[in-house]
């Protein structure tokens, strides 16, 4: 059989086979996120099994004790962990292809930075604000952290120009919130503030989740809608221009909503970095695919997996003692993200010769 006769048999083929890939890493992380979610419902006090667990979520009679910790406090946490996940998944995708930049990630924005610099004037001057209302001054100073990326970024010639907005925005706030714990000393306060900065999902509730969820039910499907003009954004900035895109106006689409999304986040768990941005490389690697059309979504699901996985290491490593989601990350993100970018260098360079 000659060459194009294979390669004209292989094309369909691997058509064929490509739906049923994609359904099997579908199905992989959604058993991810089963497992764990189920690890995390049943871990605790009082520790129950899986089975018992799930039951009391579907209205089984139990303790009320085990009913309660189950039902109104590791519920939410997981759901928590899910969506806030997705968003950040999503986000750090659409980051990356926005902006061309494989190292992009939400952080870029300034948003995470913003909003611990709400809560870091809230809890250090004691502002007489009720605790219901922490989340929306950490939207507040996230959202406007991000609008003045955005509004920079208009003006930018290059994604390079954007991601130096980002970088330098992010520095100076992180230098005002080490400025004001400078300030405050050592009252109880810079605990408290210091915990939020790390990230965690721990002692978080319902209120939090519907805080969260409207901003991410919102801008997921927004951010999914995104994925064409991202791919034809690869082509790069003149051919796309060429093709009609407004460049500019798709680049600020992808700032805004990845903002809602990292913002909404962090105004309820803090600060989790690593996610947005190991979340699309994993994604790529899996799919051995850069299109946005599938990259997005699965990102989706590659963060929510890995931000409830994450969160059962925090939970169960030290038990019954809890560290916060955003250390885990932090440490099985950086040597994972060095051996992305090892490959990648490699590959580079075996392509070069």
């Amino acid at each position: 059989m000659s060459r194009s006769s294979q390669a004209a048999t292989a094309g369909p083929v691997s058509t064929r086979r490509e739906p049923v890939k994609l359904l099997l890493i579908a199905t992989g992380l959604l058993l991810c996120i089963f497992l764990a979610a189920s690890l995390s419902l049943a871990n605790g006090i009082p520790k129950l099994s899986m089975a018992e667990a799930w039951g009391i979520l579907w209205g089984e009679e139990a303790e009320r004790l085990a009913w309660l910790s189950v039902r109104e406090l590791r519920a939410p946490r997981v759901a928590l962990a899910v969506i806030s996940g997705a968003a950040l998944g999503l986000a750090g995708a659409m980051m990356q292809d926005g902006l061309r930049n494989p190292l992009a990630a939400p952080e870029l924005l300034g948003v995470a930075s913003g909003a611990s610099l709400a809560v870091a004037v809230v809890t250090l001057f004691q502002v007489p604000l009720l605790l219901v209302f922490y989340p929306w001054a950490a939207l507040t100073g996230g959202l406007l952290a991000g609008a003045v990326v955005i509004f920079a970024a208009k003006r930018a010639q290059s994604p390079l120009q954007v991601v130096l907005v980002g970088v330098a925005v992010t520095a100076f706030i992180n230098a005002c919130i080490i400025a004001l714990i400078s300030l405050a000393g050592t009252s109880g306060s810079v605990l408290v503030l210091f915990y939020f900065l790390l990230g965690s999902l721990a002692n978080r509730t319902w209120e939090h989740v519907w805080i969260a969820a409207p901003w991410v039910v919102v801008c997921l499907p927004l951010g999914l809608l995104l994925a064409r003009p991202l791919n034809t954004l690869r082509l790069g900035d003149h051919a796309a221009q060429s093709l009609g895109m407004r460049v500019g106006r798709v680049r600020t689409l992808v700032l805004l909503i990845g903002a809602g999304l990292v913002a909404a986040v962090v105004a309820v768990t803090g600060p989790i970095g690593w996610i947005g941005l190991l979340a699309p490389h994993l994604t790529r690697r899996a799919l051995r695919s850069e299109d946005p059309r599938k990259v997005l979504a699965f990102s989706a699901l590659t963060g929510a997996a890995l931000l409830t996985m994450a969160d059962v290491g925090a939970k169960l490593a030290i038990a019954p003692a809890e560290t916060p989601v955003g250390l885990w990350t932090a440490v099985l993100g950086g040597p994972v993200l060095l051996l992305l970018l090892r490959d990648r260098i490699l590959r580079s360079d075996h392509e070069r010769d």
